[in-house]
């Protein structure tokens, strides 16, 4: 048997101190420790396109879902309607990404 879920949980954070402590290690044996930060907050083309196309689809999903709720639409109500969906879109994303940790 593999032990209890206690155990398991703790030798995996055991594991992970051990891991965390020799890449600080290593950093500051060849410096790279800046450089690793750096590329870590990198964004590619491919992965700012996909942000921007998944905050355009929450739009329009909430812009969509107003425009279906309201009885009449004066032209103020657009403007309201479309910073307000965008808003939304913005925690929408947040919180998608809270929730897988990506």
């Amino acid at each position: 048997m593999l032990g209890c879920p206690q155990d398991r949980d703790r030798d995996r954070d055991q594991d992970q101190d051990q891991d965390q402590d020799q890449d600080q290690d290593r950093d500051r044996e060849t410096g790279t420790g800046r450089r690793r930060a750096a590329r870590r907050w990198r964004v590619d083309g491919r992965t700012a396109l996909r942000a921007v196309g998944e905050l355009l689809a929450w739009w329009a999903a909430l812009a969509v879902l107003w425009l279906v709720l309201i009885s009449s639409v004066y032209p103020l109500e657009y403007a309201v309607g479309g910073a307000v969906a965008a808003v939304g879109a913005l925690a929408a994303r947040a919180a998608r990404r809270a929730v897988t940790n990506r």
